[in-house]
C-alpha cells in the first residue's frame, strides 16, 4: 500500500501540496486518497506536478513491494 502521509512529506519537499484525503471523511477510509486543487494553476505547473507525484508514488510502491511484513503478519510454517 502507499502512504499518503509519507507520500504528502515527500511532495512537500519537492515543491507539491495536496491534501490527504482522509480528513475528508467522517469514517476511516478503506483505502489511501488524495485531494488535488490545481484550478488556478498553469497547465504546464500542473503537468509538472503531476510528474513528481508519479515519480513518488513509483518510487513509494517499488519501496514497499520489497520491505519485509512485520512479524505480526507472519504465518509461521513449523
Amino acid at each position: 500500500g502507499t502512504s499518503v502521509t509519507d507520500l504528502y512529506l515527500a511532495a512537500v519537499e519537492r515543491g507539491v501540496g495536496f491534501a490527504p484525503g482522509d480528513v475528508f471523511f467522517a469514517d476511516p477510509p478503506t483505502q489511501p486518497f488524495m485531494r488535488l486543487s490545481f484550478s488556478t494553476l498553469p497547465p504546464e505547473l500542473i503537468t509538472e506536478a503531476a510528474q513528481i507525484l508519479g515519480q513518488l508514488i513509483s518510487v513509494q510502491t517499488t519501496r514497499r513491494a520489497f520491505m519485509v511484513p512485520p512479524l505480526a503478519e507472519c504465518v509461521p510454517l513449523v
